[in-house]
């Protein structure tokens, strides 16, 4: 979907440049500027918010907390991770965030749970299909994909599983599946 909206992006930006005659030299360098200009505005709009490394990250984060859970929930999961990371009070990058640990009186406290496990070091297996829609979910959050649910999930920083009551006095935005999110 995102690859469709971009090409039309091109087609938007590009199509009208390319109806300027490039055979007179005063319109050449103009036809060259705005030729310029345009691959300079869809390669922003193109850009990734993060890079290859925290992609990883963030589909690592979205397979372990959430591989099971219908895709609205492992998106929530994915935009929790993103929401940290665009925040100030967070670490600067994805995998910071996903695997940044507080200090609760004496005890040390994983951010998300599966980081204080064994699965920390483990990559999934590539031909493991949960694993795959994980990484295209995370490809896809990365480009500003699903829109829909980024409204719905603005300024969500937490999660928890709904088996478990941490006594949070915080608003409730949804219960996805086996997690329930907060603002």
């Amino acid at each position: 979907m995102i690859r469709k909206i971009n090409k039309a992006l091109v087609s938007l930006i590009l199509v009208p440049a390319l109806i300027i005659p490039p055979n007179v030299a005063a319109e050449e360098s103009t036809f060259d500027k705005i030729t310029h200009q345009a691959q300079e505005i869809v390669s922003k709009i193109t850009a990734p918010l993060f890079g290859q490394k925290d992609t990883e990250c963030l589909a690592k984060n979205i397979y372990y907390e959430s591989k099971n859970e219908p895709e609205e929930g492992k998106v929530a999961v994915g935009l929790v991770t993103i929401n940290r990371f665009q925040d100030d009070r967070y670490p600067k990058t994805i995998c910071s965030v996903v695997n940044h640990r507080s200090v609760l009186g004496e005890a040390v406290v994983c951010q998300f749970s599966w980081t204080c496990t064994k699965a920390k070091n483990l990559k999934p297996r590539e031909d493991d299909p949960l694993w795959q829609e994980s990484l295209r979910i995370a490809k896809e959050l990365a480009y500003g994909g699903y829109p829909e649910w980024q409204k719905k999930y603005a300024n969500t920083f937490h999660f928890h599983a709904a088996s478990v009551n941490p006594g949070w006095r915080l608003k409730k935005v949804a219960r996805v599946g086996g997690h329930i999110f907060y603002q």
